[in-house]
C-alpha cells in the first residue's frame, strides 16, 4: 500500500455526562499513578449493586494537550475501519474491507455476577491513527451467470493503525448509567450518564 497521510484522531471532549459527586457510588481503582512508556495500565471498578455500560464505549482516555483535555482514539472490540497492512509498501494492493460493527446496547454489570469481566480494563498505551492510502477497488461482476472477482480503478481507502502515545498527562475515564429503559436496551437518549476518572502520568 502507498501511504498518503496520517490524521491523529484527538477530539475535544463534549460535556454530555453528569458531573462527579462526592457520594459517587462507583470508584475507579488504578494500580499506580505513574507509568513508563509502553507499560500496561490496569484499571478496575469498585461498586455495589448493578451498573450499565453502553456497548464497548464505557472506557476512554483523554490527553492533556495545549491547556485542554482531548480524547485519545483507543482500540476497541470493533472499528468501522479495518486495521492497516503493509502501509510502507509502494505496491498498490486491493482495498481493505470496511467492517460492520454491531449496534451498541446497554450491558448489565454486576460485581461478582453478570458482566463482571467488564469491571476490569487494561490499556497498552496505544492510540489510533486514520491512514489514507491508494488501493485498487474490488468488486464482483457476473460473467456467463457466474459471479467473479474483478479489480476496478485505483481509489483512496482508509484504514486504522495504532502507535504508542507520547509521554504526558492522561485521564482514564469510565462512563456508566445506574438506570436505563429496561424495555429498550438500545435507547441512550435521555439516560443519565455518569462517570468516574483518574489522572495518570506517562514518563
Amino acid at each position: 500500500m502507498k501511504k498518503v497521510f496520517l490524521i491523529i484522531l484527538l477530539l475535544a471532549i463534549p460535556l454530555v455526562c453528569s458531573a462527579q459527586e462526592e457520594d459517587q457510588p462507583l470508584q475507579l481503582i488504578i494500580d499506580k499513578k505513574e507509568y513508563g512508556r509502553g507499560e500496561e495500565i490496569k484499571v478496575e471498578l469498585s461498586f455495589d449493586g448493578v451498573i450499565y455500560e453502553w456497548g464497548e464505549y464505557g472506557w476512554s482516555v483523554q490527553q492533556w494537550e495545549k491547556d485542554a483535555w482531548k480524547d485519545v482514539f483507543i482500540e476497541r472490540g470493533c472499528h468501522s475501519l479495518p486495521k492497516c497492512k503493509n502501509t510502507d509498501s509502494d505496491e498498490i494492493e486491493e482495498c481493505l474491507s470496511y467492517l460492520q460493527c454491531e449496534r451498541p446496547i446497554w450491558y448489565k454489570i454486576e460485581k461478582g455476577g453478570v458482566g463482571d469481566w467488564r469491571t476490569k480494563w487494561t490499556w497498552n498505551q496505544t492510540k489510533g491513527l486514520e491512514i489514507t492510502y491508494q488501493c485498487r477497488e474490488v468488486k464482483y461482476e457476473r460473467f456467463g451467470g457466474k459471479r467473479e472477482l474483478v479489480f476496478g480503478e485505483i481509489i483512496e481507502g482508509k484504514c486504522m493503525s495504532f502507535e504508542f502515545i507520547p509521554a504526558g498527562k492522561y485521564k482514564i475515564r469510565f462512563e456508566y448509567a445506574l438506570n436505563i429503559n429496561q424495555d429498550n436496551m438500545l435507547q441512550k437518549d435521555g439516560i443519565d450518564i455518569k462517570y468516574v476518572e483518574k489522572e495518570i502520568i506517562i514518563k
